[in-house]
Protein backbone atom coordinates (compact mmCIF):
# COMPACT_ATOMS: atom_id res chain seq x y z
CA UNK A 1 0.00 0.00 0.00
CA UNK A 2 2.81 2.41 0.93
CA UNK A 3 4.73 1.55 -2.25
CA UNK A 4 1.65 2.32 -4.37
CA UNK A 5 1.33 5.73 -2.69
CA UNK A 6 5.02 6.42 -3.35
CA UNK A 7 4.64 5.38 -6.99
CA UNK A 8 1.64 7.68 -7.44
CA UNK A 9 3.56 10.57 -5.87
CA UNK A 10 6.52 9.96 -8.21
CA UNK A 11 4.16 9.89 -11.19
CA UNK A 12 2.63 13.20 -10.16
CA UNK A 13 6.06 14.77 -9.72
CA UNK A 14 7.14 13.43 -13.11
CA UNK A 15 4.14 15.09 -14.76
CA UNK A 16 4.87 18.47 -13.14
CA UNK A 17 8.64 18.68 -13.67
CA UNK A 18 8.69 19.43 -17.42
CA UNK A 19 6.42 22.42 -16.75
CA UNK A 20 8.70 23.65 -13.95
CA UNK A 21 11.82 23.36 -16.13
CA UNK A 22 10.63 23.96 -19.72
CA UNK A 23 14.12 25.09 -20.82
CA UNK A 24 15.70 21.69 -20.06
CA UNK A 25 15.94 18.75 -22.44
CA UNK A 26 14.07 15.68 -21.17
CA UNK A 27 15.79 12.33 -21.44
CA UNK A 28 15.01 10.11 -24.38
CA UNK A 29 16.35 6.68 -23.52
CA UNK A 30 19.60 6.67 -21.57
CA UNK A 31 21.36 10.01 -21.28
CA UNK A 32 24.16 9.55 -18.76
CA UNK A 33 26.61 12.31 -17.97
CA UNK A 34 26.59 13.62 -21.56
CA UNK A 35 22.92 14.56 -21.23
CA UNK A 36 23.46 15.97 -17.73
CA UNK A 37 26.30 18.16 -19.03
CA UNK A 38 24.00 19.58 -21.74
CA UNK A 39 21.27 20.46 -19.25
CA UNK A 40 23.75 21.95 -16.77
CA UNK A 41 25.16 24.17 -19.55
CA UNK A 42 21.63 25.41 -20.27
CA UNK A 43 20.95 26.19 -16.62
CA UNK A 44 24.29 27.93 -16.01
CA UNK A 45 23.89 30.08 -19.12
CA UNK A 46 20.41 31.15 -17.95
CA UNK A 47 21.59 31.92 -14.42
CA UNK A 48 24.95 33.54 -15.27
CA UNK A 49 24.90 34.71 -18.91
CA UNK A 50 28.14 36.70 -18.69
CA UNK A 51 30.25 33.88 -17.18
CA UNK A 52 32.03 31.32 -19.35
CA UNK A 53 31.79 27.78 -17.97
CA UNK A 54 33.53 24.64 -19.09
CA UNK A 55 31.13 21.73 -18.58
CA UNK A 56 32.49 18.36 -19.64
CA UNK A 57 31.54 14.78 -19.01
CA UNK A 58 34.32 12.93 -17.27
CA UNK A 59 32.87 9.48 -17.84
CA UNK A 60 29.38 8.02 -17.72
CA UNK A 61 29.05 8.88 -14.04
CA UNK A 62 30.73 12.30 -13.66
CA UNK A 63 30.60 15.89 -14.90
CA UNK A 64 33.35 18.49 -14.41
CA UNK A 65 32.48 22.19 -14.24
CA UNK A 66 35.14 24.91 -14.29
CA UNK A 67 34.93 28.70 -14.40
CA UNK A 68 37.02 31.77 -13.64
CA UNK A 69 35.83 34.43 -11.17
CA UNK A 70 32.07 34.92 -11.30
CA UNK A 71 29.62 33.11 -9.02
CA UNK A 72 30.56 31.28 -5.84
CA UNK A 73 30.93 27.53 -5.54
CA UNK A 74 27.74 27.42 -3.45
CA UNK A 75 25.75 29.29 -6.13
CA UNK A 76 26.73 26.71 -8.72
CA UNK A 77 26.14 23.80 -6.37
CA UNK A 78 22.59 25.05 -5.77
CA UNK A 79 21.92 24.61 -9.50
CA UNK A 80 23.80 21.34 -10.04
CA UNK A 81 22.92 19.37 -6.89
CA UNK A 82 19.62 18.12 -8.31
CA UNK A 83 21.53 16.23 -11.03
CA UNK A 84 23.55 14.23 -8.54
CA UNK A 85 20.90 12.20 -6.73
CA UNK A 86 18.46 9.48 -7.61
CA UNK A 87 15.24 11.49 -7.75
CA UNK A 88 12.29 11.90 -10.07
CA UNK A 89 14.17 14.90 -11.53
CA UNK A 90 16.92 12.51 -12.67
CA UNK A 91 14.36 10.22 -14.30
CA UNK A 92 13.14 13.15 -16.41
CA UNK A 93 16.28 15.27 -17.05
CA UNK A 94 19.20 12.95 -16.30
CA UNK A 95 21.52 12.36 -13.40
CA UNK A 96 25.02 11.24 -12.59
CA UNK A 97 26.93 10.10 -9.55
CA UNK A 98 29.53 12.88 -9.31
CA UNK A 99 29.66 16.57 -10.18
CA UNK A 100 33.02 18.25 -9.66
CA UNK A 101 33.17 22.04 -9.37
CA UNK A 102 36.33 24.14 -9.74
CA UNK A 103 36.29 27.91 -9.51
CA UNK A 104 39.52 29.73 -10.28
CA UNK A 105 40.39 33.36 -9.66
CA UNK A 106 42.02 35.36 -12.38
CA UNK A 107 45.34 37.05 -11.81
CA UNK A 108 44.87 40.79 -11.61
CA UNK A 109 47.82 43.10 -11.40
CA UNK A 110 47.73 45.61 -8.58
CA UNK A 111 48.71 49.14 -9.51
Amino acid sequence: MEKEADDREREEQAKLLPGEFPWLMPLVGYGGSKHVAKNIRIELKRAFPSVKFSVTKDDEDAVDIQWIDGPSHDSIETITAKYQYQTVFNDIFGGCRYIFLRREESCRSVK
